[in-house]
């Protein structure tokens, strides 16, 4: 049993303990509502912070990738302010990123009239959103000059409003030099083209012409750029089935060059053409040759006599022959050379076409000296059979 001293004490330090009692009574109920407090802060503060980790690795990731590649590239704000670019195109400025944040191309190291032309194709962008195209000279901070193909393209926001605009610039310098290299050999191959005297046309895979010199404009009776584009079956429909169209075919499907002379009824001309398979089709040279042709054909009092000289050289090559008969003729330098050989057991020695009579030499030697106007001579070949060579010049022109 407590003493009244006891019992006092124990009262005054109930009383004094109260307040402390009733806050932790007070903590105990607000507790949970606190705790859920908390929660409801700190989850979106986790959930921000993760959001930005996320961010920030996935910018890095994309400059990572923007700055492997070889091309130029830069993003610019609605303002055509510069508000990223990749390593290639700080290279290529020779600057820092925080040197070129927040400036546009007027306010970088550019040609004023290149820098206000992109500054103007930039602002296009925006207001068409729609991309743009364009290719410019360009002499960087280092002194080298180069030629760059660059596109502007517009990012579009949810609502469809452009946002930015980003620019991707390739250096095409090499390849610029190879076409201007090109265009100079293509300039240099006209000219000599069109110099030559020989008609020149090139036609594609689809027959079509794709070039056609001054001169065979002229021999063809075309204006210039006349036949450019159409088809050669279809704007000469006589060539079908004939030796040129043959020659035509082998050289585009086989890669086949040929040499030809022949007579074009439609023209009624005679040509001489040279025909060679190209990457692209085939190209072809041509002359007229027709008064050349009628300059090396015969008399008629040489075509009677020719016609019976051939008649009976054949006629004895197939009597005291074998087996075979063959006859060559050739013309070269105005002078036509005919032979016939057999293989029989050829002349006797000291044979003379002009004292045996009844052998038909006799009457080839005459048609020879008096119709061709020409020499005969009968010999003996090294591997057996006989052989006569009838040689006579073609009539001046």
């Amino acid at each position: 049993m407590k003493t009244g001293i006891e019992a006092a004490e124990s009262e005054r330090l109930q009383h004094e303990n109260l307040p402390l009692r009733s806050l932790v009574a007070a903590r105990a109920e607000t507790e949970p509502t606190l705790s859920a407090r908390e929660t409801r802060v700190v989850e979106p503060t986790r959930f921000l912070a993760m959001t930005r980790e996320e961010m920030e690795q996935q910018l890095r990731l994309f400059d990572t990738a923007l700055s492997s590649i070889a091309d130029y590239v830069f993003v610019c704000d609605l303002e055509c302010r510069i508000i990223y670019a990749n390593q290639a195109r700080l290279e290529l400025w020779q600057r820092a990123l925080p040197e070129v944040l927040g400036r546009n191309f007027l306010e970088l190291d550019y040609p004023p009239a290149l820098a206000a032309r992109i500054h103007g194709q930039i602002q296009t962008v925006i207001a068409t959103k729609a991309p743009l195209r364009a290719e410019s000279e360009y002499t960087g901070s280092s002194g080298l000059a180069g030629y760059y193909d660059y596109i502007l393209v517009p990012v579009l926001g949810t609502d469809g409003e452009v946002e930015c605009v980003t620019g991707s610039t390739r250096n095409i310098t090499e390849r610029r030099r190879m076409e201007q290299e090109l265009q100079a050999s293509e300039a240099q191959s006209r000219e000599i083209l069109e110099s030559i005297t020989d008609a020149f046309v090139a036609v594609d895979r689809d027959w079509r012409f794709t070039y056609v010199n001054k001169q065979a404009e002229r021999l063809l009776d075309r204006s210039p750029g006349d036949l450019l584009g159409q088809v050669l079956w279809e704007m000469y429909p006589g060539m079908a089935g004939s030796e040129f169209a043959l020659a035509y075919l082998r050289a585009a499907h086989e890669g086949v060059a040929a040499s030809l002379t022949a007579f074009y009824p439609d023209h009624d001309r005679w040509y001489e053409v040279h025909v060679y398979p190209a990457h692209h089709g085939i190209t072809i040279y041509f002359q007229n040759v027709t008064e050349r042709i009628r300059a090396e054909e015969l008399a008629p009092k040489q075509c009677i006599g020719l016609s019976l000289i051939l008649n009976e050289l054949v006629s004895n090559a197939l009597k005291h022959g074998r087996q075979q008969a063959e006859i060559f003729l050739t013309v070269e330098d105005q002078q036509v050379t005919l032979t016939v050989c057999d293989d029989g057991d050829g002349f006797p020695e000291e044979f003379d076409s002009q004292l045996e009579a009844n052998t038909g030499l006799d009457l080839v030697d005459s048609l020879v000296r008096t119709d061709l106007l020409g020499t005969i001579v009968c010999r003996n070949q090294p591997q057996g059979g006989g052989q006569v060579t009838v040689t006579f010049p073609l009539p001046a022109s």
